[in-house]
């Protein structure tokens, strides 16, 4: 067996220990509960931007322009929310809304 391969087989078995190792930490700490209000959470945020542009008559180019963000940014955070802080900070300005975040790290 070439180095190498033995250097594959190596680093797919630490692979495959360091999954099983996060995969037990996550049992432990009730992960699918956490993942789920995460959910929550991006769903919340989402919808809360669309709603209040169309309460604002504004489309996604002019939340756009005012913010400084682009429009595939307006869409992301309406679809997905896959936007940074920075980006969602700028939303929330553009539309005149405080942002007021929680931190839930004990």
């Amino acid at each position: 067996m070439s180095n190498l391969s033995s250097a594959t087989i190596a680093l797919n078995t630490q692979r495959k220990t360091n999954l099983a190792q996060i995969k037990s930490a996550l049992k432990k700490i009730n992960a699918p509960s956490q993942i789920s209000e995460h959910q929550a959470n991006m769903e919340l945020i989402k919808s809360t931007i669309k709603e209040e542009r169309l309460k604002q008559n504004m489309t996604q180019r002019t939340l756009a322009a005012i913010s400084g963000m682009s429009q595939g940014t307006i869409t992301r955070a309406e679809r997905h929310c896959r936007i940074s802080l920075w980006a969602l900070i700028k939303i929330s300005q553009a539309l005149g809304k405080d942002l007021n975040l929680t931190n839930k790290i004990t």
